[in-house]
């Protein structure tokens, strides 16, 4: 059986929402992000999750080398509007794309700032769309699913991001 395709359920000023079956890859830009932006990105999400009432969809979170983190406003948009998300998400990952120690520290305060708001499913702070698919797809099949593949997934991320980090 072939592969899904992913699709672009959403391009808007400084995120990306891409879906491939019941993975749903949010990419941030290396632009400024904007609230009205996070606000669309969940409720597109939440609308494409919806058709099944399985709670079995992954979401990985991408944010670009350039992309500024969030300031408080928006941070406060993402921590409201996020958990609309969770009836339909068994597990979630983000990817910082940042290399070096830097890169490191940043994922280091996500993880923690992770244990900090409890998610209500497994997420995991990685550095690269292989990681973030391979924790996906493994979090996923201990559920039962056995589509998209790691490999559709990490193909997906790649696509969704030279399509739109350019």
């Amino acid at each position: 059986m072939p592969e899904p395709t992913v699709v672009t359920l959403l391009a808007r000023p400084s995120i990306v929402i891409g879906a491939l079956d019941r993975v749903v890859f949010g990419l941030w830009l290396p632009v400024p992000s904007k609230i009205d932006d996070a606000r669309e990105a969940v409720r597109a999400s939440v609308d494409y999750l919806k058709s099944s009432a399985k709670q079995d969809a992954g979401f990985i979170v991408a944010i670009h080398a350039k992309t500024a983190m969030p300031d408080e406003d928006l941070r406060t948009v993402i921590q409201r509007e996020m958990p609309r998300l969770d009836p339909h998400v068994c597990c979630g990952a983000t990817i910082l794309a940042r290399d070096g120690f830097a890169g490191a520290a940043v994922r280091a305060i996500l993880s923690t700032m992770q244990l900090v708001t409890r998610p209500s499913h497994p997420e995991k702070v990685v550095a690269s769309g292989d990681e973030a698919a391979r924790f996906v797809a493994g979090e996923r099949a201990k559920r039962g699913a056995s589509s998209p593949s790691e490999r559709a997934i990490a193909d997906a991320f790649r696509v969704l991001a030279a399509e739109h980090w350019r």
